[in-house]
């Protein structure tokens, strides 16, 4: 499969309205969470979203890791790696 297959295939859920939507959420949200902390729905649709792009910034980290390890030879320490595991993890 090439590029442009791969794209064009990905793209099959697309709707071209997923802007939109986060647009709406994040306005319906943020104001509930602005005018009120205290109620069960609302939503810090920023902080979610800034958490789960660090979060997915943090398994690439891991992920390229065992791609050293498996594909480049790189010496796997369990001490190290569990180390960065542990700081991955925020425990």
């Amino acid at each position: 499969m090439n590029a442009n297959k791969y794209q064009k295939l990905a793209m099959r859920t697309n709707d071209g309205k997923a802007s939109d939507r986060l647009i709406g959420k994040m306005q319906e949200y943020d104001m509930k969470f602005a005018n009120d902390h205290s109620d069960n729905d609302c939503v810090d649709i920023g902080g979610i979203f800034n958490a789960c792009l660090g979060l997915s910034g943090e398994v690439g980290e891991f992920n390229d890791m065992i791609k050293k390890w498996v594909f480049h030879e790189k010496i796997w320490t369990w001490n190290t790696q569990r180390k960065k595991l542990v700081t991955f993890s925020g425990t």
